[in-house]
């Protein structure tokens, strides 16, 4: 039987990153006047310069809200609908692509393709000057793609230029480097600001689960889990045995109920569980169902198979929900308890968001994980007291029982 391997620490917040360019067309006049047409007021204004220093010195205005940081397993096309309606709502007009100059590419093909569609369709779709937008690149690898050489290969010149060319191509972009020879002058960016660390060592993502009922999920897993195996069990003892003369997939890659049924104890952390879901169960059983459909005899098969592990990875997901919604739900009583938050309404993912620009960073960078609309983290701030109290109070939640 086929086991699943689990990192002992996925670190997926904490990814090994080299330090973020700047490059673009913008100029002053075109993103101040994109900026002061925001829905909303923000706090805070900040600026870059793109020139020398003086009593003339250019300046790029920029939102707090920067385009970014997606969900580690965020399908393309959503994330191109939600940079179009920021653009287009004049809420951001700082995009962030990632780029790793290790990973070899097909002729044709981007590795910052959704980025580059979004910047398109805001000057060509929706007729936004392009000098409005400033572009930034990150340059490295994620947990996917772990193919980062060391931190100080990372910084050689060769690597910083390749992935420089690598973004000036993919986004058509200049430059603006002299703002780096001359001195410290930079932005503050907050990379992926609704993740955090459990002392465990694992990914905690503050999000706002569904309230779950666990006697339902249980019972709904239960019933997932039944018609997987029974499935399996048809397959080994009846269908492959009556179809020999078929090139069919051995037992043990069609056992993925039995595998999880042994080892759902295992996964108490969603961003692991996701992880192991998507780049070793997904994978396996996809190509596993493909071998199904070679052949008219097994292709219901393997609709049943598809369908039936399909709902029994919907359902085991949410059980390993049920931990970190939990935990999510104490964390936010815990300030509520307090009244730290703005407004009862205020999600976690809010509150994060509104700590982060409130510790000194200028832009944090969100995508699908926060709403369009949200505009409480960027029109208020904590004071240093508040923010204080929020980490004393979190810390105690992220403590993970040996």
């Amino acid at each position: 039987m086929r086991a699943i391997c689990v990192p002992s620490r996925v670190r997926l917040s904490t990814l090994r990153c080299c330090a973020h360019l700047h490059v673009g067309r913008a100029t002053g006049p075109a993103t101040e006047d994109f900026v002061v047409r925001s829905p909303f007021q923000p706090s805070t204004a900040p600026k870059l310069r793109v020139s020398e220093a003086g009593t003339d010195a250019q300046w790029v205005s920029v939102a707090p809200r920067g385009i970014g940081s997606p969900d580690l397993w965020a399908k393309d096309m959503p994330r191109v609908d939600i940079s179009k309606t920021l653009t287009s709502s004049y809420t951001s007009n700082f995009i962030q692509a990632a780029v790793n100059p290790s990973v070899v590419t097909r002729a044709g093909e981007k590795q910052a393709y959704v980025e580059a569609l979004a910047l398109n369709e805001a000057v060509e779709d929706l007729d936004i000057p392009r000098e409005c937008f400033v572009v930034s690149t990150l340059i490295g690898s994620n947990v996917v793609h772990p193919t980062n050489p060391d931190a100080d290969d990372r910084l050689t010149q060769e690597y910083v230029e390749k992935g420089v060319e690598i973004t000036m191509n993919e986004l058509d972009v200049e430059t603006l480097d002299h703002v780096f020879r001359k001195e410290r002058e930079m932005l503050l960016i907050g990379d992926r600001p609704l993740e955090t660390m459990l002392s465990s060592g694992n990914p905690f993502h503050l999000t706002t689960y569904n309230d779950m009922v666990g006697e339902d999920v249980a019972l709904l897993l239960k019933t997932a889990f039944n018609l997987a195996i029974a499935v399996e069990k048809k397959y080994v003892e009846k269908i492959r045995p009556d179809k020999e003369h078929l090139d069919l997939p051995p037992p043990e890659d069609v056992a993925w109920g039995h595998i999880l049924a042994n080892q759902h104890s295992q996964f108490d952390n969603l961003q692991v569980w996701r992880y192991v879901r998507e780049t070793q169960i997904f994978p396996r059983l996809d190509a596993t169902i493909k071998e199904f459909n070679k052949h008219k005899e097994t292709e219901e098969l393997g609709f049943a198979y598809s369908m039936a592990m399909n709902q029994l990875l919907k359902c085991f997901t949410g059980s390993v929900e049920l931990v970190d919604a939990d935990r999510a739900s104490n964390i936010m009583s815990a300030w509520k308890e307090k009244g730290l938050l703005v407004s009862d309404n205020m999600s976690i993912q809010e509150v994060a968001v509104m700590a982060t620009l409130s510790s000194g960073i200028d832009i944090t960078l969100l995508e699908e994980q926060l709403p369009a609309s949200s505009s409480l983290p960027f029109t208020h701030r904590f004071s240093p007291d508040q923010l204080q109290q929020i980490v004393a109070l979190t810390r105690p939640h992220l403590t993970v029982e040996k």
